[in-house]
């Protein structure tokens, strides 16, 4: 390329990060379906084969959701092509905050309600202190997690920029052996391996977010390693063993292998065109994962959906969970205080 030549242009969207953000957005509502629907103490006796059928299917159908958002973060964070300051750090990290300030904090305000029966300064300053030990209703625990990964941004970039495929694959093996198997070990067993690593599990997921969208594509081995950790990770959550239903969570040893198996089977097998379904669920995916938990809650508080059909109650809570998030979110991007932050 000669000095005339126009720079090139990285495209602003990456189609199969975008495929991800939608089809992740399903997942995560699926998976607050089941357990809202669940929660129905009638609809869960009268449907217990069902119950647990899904409880199964949804290991590997939608347990990739959260651990994926992490990948895709890293994937863009960390992306030595695009700027990622200080400066630019802290408006991402101020995105994060103020979501947790205006819709956390109100989650935890009707959490208080619930729980007292009642609403005073008790209540504000209990979903305040809530707030403060990171304790926003038990769903925007991802977003805490994002705090720290992108206060982190900055420091391991330059690193990340310089590592070959085979140091950035062997940097988020050590962290997985110390930040998720371990602890799956002690967990199971009751034993206290080590203490002294106190790194987020969520690290070695942003980390292998660049690194499978830089250096990891589909293979064989891929394909073999993350059926295989799925397959335990579901065998363990239904074998009743003590604690053993952490095998589905991103803590344990399982979900990060098979996270960057379907990160890697986007990648490879996703059209490079999305239809417009798809761009509205990627473009609004952050707020269908923040709010649509606030539809299935009203819905089963307000309905007396315990004398519906099951297939309806969820199918209800699905589509209204996804379609009443895209509107809300809709409506709060249009007001200015919330622009950009959705």
């Amino acid at each position: 390329m000669t000095s005339a030549d126009p720079a090139p242009v990285r495209p602003a969207r990456v189609p199969y990060l975008d495929w991800i953000r939608a089809l992740g957005a399903i997942a995560v509502v699926l998976l607050h379906m089941e357990v809202t629907s669940g929660a129905v103490e009638e609809l869960a006796a009268a449907n217990p084969l069902a119950f647990a059928v899904e409880d199964a299917l949804l290991v590997p159908l939608a347990r990739w959701a959260v651990p994926v958002f992490f990948m895709v973060s890293g994937a863009l964070m960390l992306d030595p092509a695009r700027e990622m300051g200080w400066r630019k750090i802290g408006r991402h990290v101020w995105r994060i905050v103020f979501v947790l300030l205006t819709i956390g904090l109100g989650f935890n305000l009707v959490e208080q309600f619930a729980s007292a029966g009642t609403f005073g300064l008790a209540q504000v300053g209990g979903a305040l202190l809530d707030l403060a030990r990171g304790q926003s209703w038990d769903h925007l625990w991802f977003l805490f997690e994002l705090i720290g990964l992108y206060a982190i941004t900055p420091v391991i970039r330059p690193w990340v920029e310089r590592a070959s495929g085979r140091e950035l694959g062997a940097t988020i093996a050590v962290l997985w052996l110390l930040l998720c198997v371990i602890p799956m070990v002690n967990d199971l067993t009751g034993l206290e391996l080590y203490g002294w690593v106190k790194l987020s599990y969520a690290v070695p997921y942003y980390l292998a977010g660049w690194f499978c969208r830089r250096h990891l594509d589909l293979d064989a081995r891929v394909c073999a390693v993350g059926i295989v950790s799925i397959v335990a990770a579901t065998v363990l959550t239904r074998s009743g063993i003590p604690n053993a239903d952490g095998a589905q969570f991103p803590e344990w040893a399982f979900m990060l292998p098979y996270s960057m198996f379907v990160f890697c089977a986007v990648k490879r097998l996703a059209p490079s065109e999305l239809p417009r379904w798809a761009q509205v669920l990627a473009s609004y995916s952050f707020g269908i994962y923040v709010l649509h938990p606030v539809f299935n809650h009203v819905l089963v508080r307000v309905v007396d959906v315990a004398t519906w059909p099951l297939a309806l109650v969820q199918i209800a809570l699905v589509v209204g969970g996804v379609l009443l998030s895209v509107a809300l979110t809709w409506v709060l991007r249009h007001i200015p205080v919330f622009a950009n932050k959705l």
